[in-house]
């Protein structure tokens, strides 16, 4: 015996799916498996789902034209690629190139023991 059709309004599916609902979720709400929600109401899914992300972006734009400062800063660095980068550039004395010797592994253990020796006494 075939399953009785449940009659399952678009408009809702799409309502739903603008509303964020999953697909699992719209089914739920219907009794029905989560197949027949994506096989039956694809193109409402989609509309609802689209509709959904542009009621959001018009509710972020409106929230930033009123001044909402962490609004317009999210949409900087989502829409504009705006960063929060801070670069920092080290130099040597007079702001010239740091000099940089090369020693050997001999040298540079010497010049370590020589460094702890020397704060270990400043820390007495």
């Amino acid at each position: 015996m075939p399953r009785k059709k449940i009659a399952i309004d678009p408009v809702q599916v799409e309502t739903l799916a603008r509303l964020g609902a999953t697909n699992t979720e719209i089914a739920a709400f219907f009794g029905v498996d989560e197949g027949t929600i994506r096989k039956r109401f694809s193109e409402f899914l989609t509309k609802g789902r689209q509709n959904g992300k542009i009621k959001l972006r018009t509710l972020q734009w409106r929230a930033a034209e009123k001044g909402n400062v962490a609004m317009l800063i999210f949409l900087g660095k989502n829409i504009l690629k705006q960063s929060d980068k801070t670069v920092t550039e080290h130099t040597g004395i007079d702001g010239k190139p740091i000099a940089v010797e090369d020693v050997s592994e001999s040298q540079a253990r010497k010049m370590a023991e020589e460094f702890i020796r020397t704060n270990a006494q400043k820390s007495e």
